[in-house]
């Protein structure tokens, strides 16, 4: 319910929320972690959540005499938003953006290498949540905007760490894990200096 709730607080943050909501659960649903029925009664609950918070917040207009949201107005809006382009930046090639991209593949994988209960759950839905509040970043593509979705793919990936390193097999092979991570950060620092 908390979930459907937020996701009405920004209509970016929202649909992030609410597609980062049905990977996890197509993910946890191809990891086995959930059968198929149980993820689409989890699907059908949340998606009755938003038509119920949707329905309270018209009803709650109605009380105060405002006029009620209207839910089709709201589509044909954001489509003429994205049809015109009104502050679209293309993306730069060379941009710190593809480390957002490279922790959520490290964090899909590790999933599906360590498929367990528990954290792997909240893994994978930070991993979607980082993975769909990048559309932001794509769509306006000014080097300022990494700031505003880099709290997901940080959240990411020191989860991903701790994991990590709760269940180390080897220090070699965290050694090569660390120096791996610090040569991907080293190279795009170097590539955006040049």
């Amino acid at each position: 319910f908390l979930t459907g709730l937020l996701s009405f607080w920004v209509v970016d943050s929202g649909l992030a929320l609410i597609l980062a909501y049905f990977a996890s659960l197509f993910i946890l649903f191809l990891g086995k972690n959930i059968s198929f029925k149980n993820s689409v009664k989890a699907g059908t609950l949340f998606v009755l959540n938003l038509v119920i918070i949707f329905g309270l917040i018209n009803l709650f207009h109605i009380f105060l005499g405002l006029k009620t949201i209207d839910f089709a107005n709201i589509f044909l809006r954001l489509r003429q938003y994205t049809q015109a382009g009104f502050g679209m930046l293309p993306m730069e090639s060379q941009t710190y953006f593809w480390l957002v991209i490279l922790i959520y593949f490290a964090s899909i994988i590790y999933f599906f290498k360590n498929n367990f209960q528990g954290v792997s759950a909240i893994l994978i839905f930070i991993a979607n949540l980082s993975l769909t509040s990048c559309a932001y970043y794509i769509g306006r593509s000014h080097p300022h905007n990494l700031f505003h979705i880099s709290i997901f793919p940080i959240l990411n990936l020191f989860l991903l760490i701790g994991l990590k390193l709760k269940n180390k097999t080897s220090n070699i092979q965290l050694l090569t894990s660390v120096v791996l991570f610090l040569f991907f950060i080293a190279k795009f620092i170097l590539i955006s200096l040049f």
